[in-house]
């Protein structure tokens, strides 16, 4: 009964809530430096969002849904409404690319550093045995659910863009004015972010202490400490090959630099 009454309260006062909405996904996988460009999308005037909102899209009432949390986080409605995807558990249905065509990113980070802070990131906060086998299980059915969606957007006409999370980091400048221009941001997106109550926490993304400075940190000291067997090295590396190459067929729109 309070959420009903929650609900009517912010209809009330934003009757425009319930029209069809603008819509950001950044489609990725973990350690990708989704909770990075997230928090830089969302700390911009024009976007609310800024967080993993851990819900899947199957229609109108899930975009509904997102909407509403976007304008709980903003305190007013926004041009956009941002989300990341990292999981097929919350995930966006073709129905709902097709008809509501959302904006959609794609973001993918080289092979092997990927899977070595993804099998960390089971080790130390996610918990569960052998976080290697768990890691490359997800990251190579993940690769796959990722050039699921570059099909489905590219055979549909639904707006995508594809950028490697390297990127963000050595050619902030170029990337961050690439998506001001391509969602019509009056005001440019911006290196430096602002934080929330969920920044640095494991269940909304990025837990180290590197996305609590609140701006791009370009030195970053990274070293790849996992040890894979030549068959699991290749195979990895022609999973990331097969998105590497499907990306370059989004047409016009797709940042490679």
């Amino acid at each position: 009964m309070k959420r009903i009454f929650l609900f009517l309260q912010f209809v009330v006062r934003y009757p425009r809530v319930l029209l069809p909405g603008k819509y950001i996904f950044i489609v990725s996988h973990m350690r990708s430096n989704s909770t990075l460009l997230s928090h830089i999308l969302g700390s911009n005037e024009e976007i609310a969002g800024g967080i993993e909102m851990m819900q899947s899209y199957q229609g109108y009432f899930d975009l509904l849904k997102l909407r509403l949390k976007g304008l709980k986080l903003a305190g007013r409605l926004k041009k956009y409404v941002l989300d990341k995807i990292l999981s097929a558990d919350f995930d966006v249905s073709e129905k709902v690319l097709k008809k509501y065509k959302p904006q959609i990113i794609i973001l993918y980070r080289e092979a092997i550093p990927s899977l070595d802070s993804i099998a960390k990131m089971y080790k130390n906060h996610l918990g569960g045995e052998d976080p290697l086998v768990r890691a490359i299980e997800y990251y190579l059915k993940r690769v796959d659910e990722l050039i699921v969606y570059v099909k489905l957007s590219l055979d549909n006409q639904i707006p995508i863009v594809a950028i490697k999370s390297e990127q963000i980091i050595t050619d902030s400048d170029r990337v961050l004015l690439f998506l001001s221009k391509q969602y019509g941001l009056v005001n440019p997106l911006s290196e430096e972010y602002d934080m929330n109550e969920h920044t640095g926490k494991v269940k909304y993304g990025d837990p180290s202490d590197l996305i609590k400075t609140g701006k791009i940190i370009k030195d970053r000291k990274t070293k790849v400490e996992i040890e894979l067997t030549k068959s699991q090295e290749e195979i990895i590396q022609k999973k990331y090959n097969e998105l590497d190459e499907a990306v370059k067929k989004v047409p016009g729109i797709n940042y490679q630099g």
